[in-house]
């Protein structure tokens, strides 16, 4: 089992264009089913089945419309946690280049943060170990008691 976090930034970007889709692909069929509800009811059929039917429709719709709230909902959160991630990647990008400025897209952040080390080596800190005070102890990051903690770091 594998400590690392990895989030694929094109796959967080087809699931918000999928859910997207699907929010718009509900609203218009639904939409459509109002159509055809109002000019059943707009008719000849009227009576107890009728007013039953009425109801049940109007509930049933309420609770259609909240699905495809919480779908466009969905969509909304994962587009925010696509950029979020985004950005602390930029973020990371620029703390291991020393830049207190942004990386220019997503594009350059993402090739940077997916580079692999070569076959055989030792994995790459991410972090430049000699000022973080940290050191590698079985492939983990773990604090080196001799060493000041950098400022802010209570563990």
């Amino acid at each position: 089992m594998t400590d690392e976090f990895h989030v694929d930034l094109d796959h967080l970007d087809q699931l918000v264009a999928r859910l997207s889709g699907l929010a718009g692909f509900l609203r218009d069929h639904l939409a459509e089913l109002e159509r055809k509800v109002a000019d059943l009811d707009a008719g000849s059929w009227d009576g107890i089945a009728a007013a039953a039917y009425t109801e049940a429709h109007r509930q049933w719709a309420t609770g259609a419309l909240e699905f495809v709230d919480g779908v466009s909902d969905m969509s909304d959160a994962a587009k925010r946690a696509h950029g979020h991630y985004t950005e602390a990647m930029a973020l990371n990008l620029n703390m291991l280049r020393g830049n207190s400025r942004h990386a220019r897209s997503s594009g350059q952040v993402a090739a940077v943060m997916s580079t692999k080390p070569t076959a055989g080596a030792p994995p790459r800190p991410r972090i430049d170990i000699r000022k973080a005070g940290v050191q590698w102890h079985r492939s983990r990051l773990t604090p080196t008691p001799t060493t000041a903690r950098p400022k802010g770091c209570s563990n």
